[in-house]
């Protein structure tokens, strides 16, 4: 799960660029194998004296409400998932349908190229105090390219290119109207569902550390194409890992919610869990 922006202890919005508190797009919180030890989590490192959030407390149990679910498939990027998502995300639609919950398709009216342009800038912008930490731990001669990977690289120097400055601005604008685009969405769906990843898991070595920022960047953006808009609004999210590819490995399925809306997710994961359980399903293991 992914809390509301500031949900969680020693997650201070102020600290975010330039001290926006909507330009916070970091959270923290737990991987866990059963709904009950993340809502536990939860509960333990969530603050207690937020005015803005009222504290979820410990979800025990599922809700009996039966919610209004938007569905979309097409990516940040204006693509398709890989039918292998395609179908694992339709078989949950028709579980939560099962269920009694009510779901209907629906598509994000947003321009997907400003988006990206606007988070690949504002994202490289966390890159810049790298070269400061790397003179303070090995001395003034201390080169980027003789410590850092060439991700990192490659997104510090787009920062140093479009400057600071211009990113953050762009990336307070750009998130503000999505913010408020994702507000009237909430308005009228109680939860949406989409894929976590445009494709199937891929193979060890894809997103390696020492591919080029060249080839990586397409990767990333091709990949994740559903999960930085809930970082961009500050959101709350989960991944619920109810559907797995031909081999083995698993789909994630992430439903979203407005901020503060975790209680509304964890009361649908503890349904989901029990009508289809996880727990106890490993990948299978390929011999060499």
């Amino acid at each position: 799960m992914k809390p509301t922006r500031g949900r969680e202890l020693g997650n201070d919005p102020s600290a975010a660029p330039a001290g926006n508190s909507n330009l916070n797009i970091s959270s923290d919180l737990c991987l866990s194998r059963s709904v009950r030890d993340t809502a536990a989590f939860l509960s333990i490192v969530e603050k207690q004296d937020d005015r803005a959030l009222r504290p979820v407390g410990f979800v025990k149990e599922p809700s009996k409400k039966r919610l209004k679910i938007g569905l979309y498939l097409e990516s940040l990027r204006g693509q398709q998932p890989h039918p292998e998502v395609a179908n694992a995300i339709q078989s949950t639609a028709k579980l939560c349908e099962g269920l009694g919950h009510r779901v209907e398709p629906m598509k994000l009216d947003i321009d997907e190229a400003e988006f990206w342009d606007t988070f690949i800038g504002f994202w490289s912008t966390f890159t810049l105090g790298e070269e400061t930490n790397l003179k303070q731990w090995f001395g003034d001669s201390a080169k980027p390219e003789d410590y850092l990977e060439p991700w990192t690289l490659g997104l510090l120097e787009t920062a140093k290119r479009r400057g600071p400055r211009q990113c953050v601005e762009r990336a307070a604008a750009v998130f503000a109207k999505l913010s408020a685009h994702f507000e009237q969405l909430y308005a009228n769906f109680d939860v949406l569902l989409s894929p976590v990843m445009t494709n199937p898991p891929y193979e060890i070595g894809y997103h390696a550390p020492t591919v080029p920022f060249e080839t990586l960047l397409p990767r990333v953006l091709d990949d994740c194409g559903y999960t930085p808009i809930y970082n961009a609004i500050g959101a709350t999210a989960m991944s619920v890992p109810l559907t797995w590819s031909r081999d083995g490995l698993p789909i994630g399925n992430q439903f979203s919610a407005w901020r503060g809306g975790e209680a509304t997710l964890l009361g649908l994961a503890y349904e989901l869990e029990a009508a289809r359980p996880w727990a106890k399903h490993h990948p299978k293991i390929f011999a060499a």
